[in-house]
């Protein structure tokens, strides 16, 4: 039986990787702040708490204000600034993809040979291979980097962790500090979110600034996991990895599926809103008992 994982705040993670030895606590230019040994950045001490915040709570996120039309708006506002700028003069978004890619990696360091739950998601871009057919590889970077950003704030207000990227798509996890079904629920909201995001704020800027809406799928599977620490890395061994990058492909765009075990733990009303997927005789994943693994999309229209 897996067990739930240690509870350990958003920020503390941060300290502990700022004061790992991937960082040296330096001077640069009469600024404090510490030097990213691997990527060869610099962030300045004074752009730490702010990216907490940020990290935790969403970017340039109203406070106070439940407004959805709000947090569209200012993802409408970055991502018009992203395009004039390239990100060249977006410092402290780099500061963030720079602490992102190790958070995820301090906290399952944390749970090395141990097993623990955790829901799964992988969300890629549809029809990338058309995209960088039409697009200037500048233009085709540029949006990768838009989509990656915003997809990464979102699991991490949704109490998850970018595991890694690849090419044009974010996996995540969503650990069990609660119980199995409020981590399910963690992984589907963000999902949701996601969606929503693309939707609504990621393709109104985009299309204005003359380029072709983003579509994406996305899968998630929840179950548990083996954190193996080889050489001084970390790596994941769990049958719902694999089911969620299955679940992603087979679903139509702009759709959310599920594996049959995130599946088990929502409520009768969350199961309604989704419907089982007909997968064939070239469908070959099995459950415990020998059955045909099950999996659904979700059916209710984001709004």
């Amino acid at each position: 039986m897996s067990a739930v994982t240690k509870q350990i705040s958003m920020d503390k993670l941060i300290q502990m990787v700022l004061t790992s030895d991937k960082f040296q606590k330096t001077v640069r230019s009469g600024e404090v702040g510490y030097y990213d040994i691997q990527e060869k950045v610099f962030v300045p001490a004074k752009f730490v708490q702010p990216l907490i915040k940020e990290i935790t709570k969403g970017p340039s996120v109203i406070i106070g204000s439940n407004n959805l039309d709000d947090y569209f708006f200012l993802c409408q506002v970055r991502i018009k600034r992203a395009l004039e700028t390239k990100f060249k003069t977006e410092r402290s978004k780099n500061y963030k993809q720079t602490i992102l890619r190790y958070i995820s990696k301090e906290f399952l360091k944390l749970h090395a040979n141990s097993t623990i739950n955790f829901a799964a998601l992988y969300v890629d871009l549809v029809g990338s291979t058309l995209m960088s057919m039409k697009l200037s590889s500048e233009h085709l970077s540029t949006l990768i980097s838009i989509f990656t950003q915003e997809m990464s704030s979102l699991v991490s207000i949704h109490n998850g962790y970018v595991l890694k990227y690849a090419g044009d798509a974010v996996i995540a996890f969503f650990p069990e500090t609660e119980s199995f079904s409020q981590m399910c629920y963690n992984a589907l909201n963000c999902a949701v979110a996601m969606n929503n995001i693309v939707h609504y704020g990621i393709n109104k800027a985009i299309v204005d600034a003359g380029f072709e809406p983003l579509n994406i799928r996305i899968g998630i599977e929840a179950g548990s996991n083996k954190i193996m620490l080889i050489g001084g890395d970390v790596d994941i061994i769990g049958f719902n990895m694999n089911i969620a990058a299955k679940v992603q492909s087979i679903a139509r765009p702009g759709h959310i599926g599920i594996g049959q075990q995130c599946y088990a733990a929502l409520d009768q009303e969350a199961q309604s809103k989704f419907v089982q997927l007909g997968l064939g005789d070239s469908w070959k994943y099995k459950d415990s008992e020998g059955n045909p693994y099950k999996l659904y999309e979700y059916q209710e229209e984001e709004t």
